[in-house]
C-alpha cells in the first residue's frame, strides 16, 4: 500500500519527534493502543488494544488480535479507515499555582487502514510482534491452534506524528 495522507503541520515543532529510532522507543514504552474507527452513526468507536508492531523502510505497521466476531471487526469490515494513538512516559509536573501544573508525555498518533490477516505466516508473525511488545521475548513458540482460534489485524500506517513534552523516559 503506497497510500500516504499528509497530516495538518504540528503547532509545537519544539516537541516533534521524527527520529524513526526515537519514534520505535516511544512505541516500545507504550503498553496499548487506542484505535478510532468510523461508526454507522457518525461517531467514532475508540477502543484499546493490546499491540506489537514493526517498521521497515520507514513505513509502521501495527499487529492487534481479537475474538472472531463483535464490533471492531464489523466497523472495519464496512470500513477500515482509522485513528490511531499511543502514549507513554506520564509525569505529572506540579506546581502551587494551578494554572501552571502540566504534565510530561510522549505520544505517537496517526492514521492507517485497519484489515485482517487472513495468511497463516502473517498471522504468526502479527501474533509474535504482539508477544515481544509485551514479554521481549523473540519468536515465542506458538501452538498452531493460536492460529484458528485469534484473529489478527493489521494496520497500515499512512501518516504519523510523535510528540514529547520533557525528557525522554
Amino acid at each position: 500500500m503506497n497510500e500516504s495522507i499528509p497530516m495538518t503541520p504540528m503547532r509545537r515543532k519544539d516537541r516533534e519527534i521524527t527520529d524513526p529510532a526515537a519514534i520505535g522507543e516511544i512505541l516500545d514504552r507504550c503498553d496499548a493502543c487506542r484505535v478510532a474507527l468510523n461508526g454507522p452513526d457518525g461517531y467514532p468507536y475508540l477502543v484499546p488494544l493490546c499491540f506489537g508492531w514493526e517498521e521497515e523502510g520507514g513505513k509502521y505497521r501495527l499487529y492487534f488480535h481479537c475474538a472472531s466476531q463483535g464490533t471492531k471487526l464489523g466497523l472495519l469490515r464496512a470500513d477500515g479507515r482509522c485513528a490511531f494513538e499511543l502514549d507513554a512516559g506520564h509525569r505529572l509536573i506540579w506546581d502551587e499555582d494551578p494554572c501552571r501544573v502540566g504534565m510530561d508525555y510522549e505520544s505517537v498518533c496517526g492514521l492507517g487502514r485497519l484489515e485482517e490477516v487472513t495468511e497463516p505466516a502473517e498471522k504468526a508473525r502479527g501474533l509474535q510482534k504482539i508477544l515481544y511488545q509485551y514479554t521481549g521475548e523473540e519468536n515465542a513458540s506458538l501452538p498452531e491452534t493460536a492460529l484458528d482460534n485469534v484473529t489478527v489485524l493489521r494496520l497500515e500506517v499512512l501518516s504519523l506524528r510523535a510528540k514529547r513534552r520533557g525528557p525522554s523516559a
